[in-house]
């Protein structure tokens, strides 16, 4: 029996909201769960977990020292591990956590090498289709790994077991209620609405590519929504261009989109393929092993979109993926049912293998 689960998940929106969906929906169905949550102190982390009614155990850490090449931040984040160890330790001693499940990223090795110490079953989920530095060398050490596409690389077939990503289970809206809610002070468009989604912790390359796009004459009655405070730099942007700020409730979003230009988070291409947002992928090449290339590579296999790769193709082929790109409206209602109905699939499918794993290393 598990009951006291802690979900380790920081650095961006990415690693934590599949973390906070699968603890909503253990909640849910399984009385008496009690779920904490860890993750570092950026800013972005904060925020989500506030917006979610969370309050996480935050570790005075903002990244790995393996993350840098300069001395000086390799030394200052080894140095702040130190008091990130001994409040985990603390937490361990006093809480006596079940299982500690890690979603990736630079949080994840504290609480890991605790795990060890007190011996506490440990697995990871996954959300890349290239698994980061901590999750190989759980996978190195024996431990499950939870994948969200169907590839993992660089591990091997039968090192991880292919389950799904997790991901926010929404209220379909009417459209102009949508509009509304997001407060842009203008009519409902009558054109296509395409989102702009540049991640946690945005994109400026991104929005001058859609500020290319909105000036062309067919794009005219189009309307591109960005998610993210208002770039002065970049000014005068067209008219049908709006920004919205940086929002963690997508409901009016994924209500509103008839298509989306997206970075390749893994958690926002899942979100964008379940709730059918066909998708112009573009990719961050600048994302380590190239796992924003791969995490594209591994939606096209599921869902309906486009790459475009920055540096390597124009502008003018942007438009023409766009332009090409079947644009149709989000999912019905009824869509939102098998949703539901899926995500409930995934989640158990991960509390199942939670429940054998930690019932293995019980005995």
């Amino acid at each position: 029996m598990i009951s006291r689960i802690l979900f380790v998940a920081g650095g961006t929106g990415g690693h934590i909201i599949p973390a906070v969906s699968l603890g909503q929906w253990i909640s849910e169905k399984e009385q008496g769960a009690d779920i904490r949550f860890i993750c570092g102190n950026r800013d972005v982390e904060k925020d989500i977990y506030s917006s979610l009614g969370i309050e996480p155990i935050v570790l005075q850490i903002e990244g790995s020292p393996f993350g840098k090449r300069d001395l000086a931040s390799f030394l200052r984040r080894s140095r702040d591990m130190v008091p990130a160890f001994v409040r985990v330790c603390s937490f361990f001693k006093k809480w006596k956590p079940d299982l500690c499940v890690l979603f990736g990223g630079y949080i994840s090795f504290v609480p890991m090498m605790i795990s060890q110490m007190f011996k506490v079953p440990v697995i990871f989920h996954e959300q890349n289709s290239f698994a980061g530095k901590i999750t190989r060398h759980g996978s190195r050490k024996g431990k499950p790994v939870i994948s969200g596409w169907k590839e993992c690389h660089p591990l091997e077939k039968g090192k991880f077991r292919h389950l799904g990503i997790p991901v926010r289970k929404l209220k379909r809206l009417q459209d102009h209620e949508a509009w509304n809610i997001l407060h842009i002070g203008s009519p409902y468009p009558e054109g296509p609405i395409i989102v702009v989604i540049g991640g946690s912790l945005g994109s400026r390359d991104l929005v001058s590519y859609i500020k290319y796009l909105a000036e062309r004459e067919y794009f005219s009655s189009w309307t591109f929504l960005v998610l993210a405070e208002e770039d002065d730099s970049l000014y005068p942007l067209p008219g049908n261009v709006r920004f919205i700020g940086k929002r963690w409730d997508m409901a009016p979003i994924y209500t509103l989109a008839h298509g989306a230009i997206t970075r390749a988070g893994a958690s926002t291409l899942a979100e964008l393929g379940v709730y059918d947002v066909p998708s112009v992928i573009v990719p961050w090449m600048g994302s380590s092993e190239s796992h924003q290339l791969l995490n594209a590579e591994a939606f096209l296999n599921d869902f309906e979109g486009e790459i475009w790769i920055e540096g390597i193709n124009s502008l003018d082929s942007l438009e023409e993926k766009l332009r090409n790109l079947m644009l149709r409206k989000g999912s019905s209602i009824d869509t939102y049912e098998l949703i539901d109905q899926r995500q409930d699939l995934i989640c158990r499918g991960i509390w199942e293998e939670m429940l054998v794993y930690v019932g293995r290393e019980s005995l």
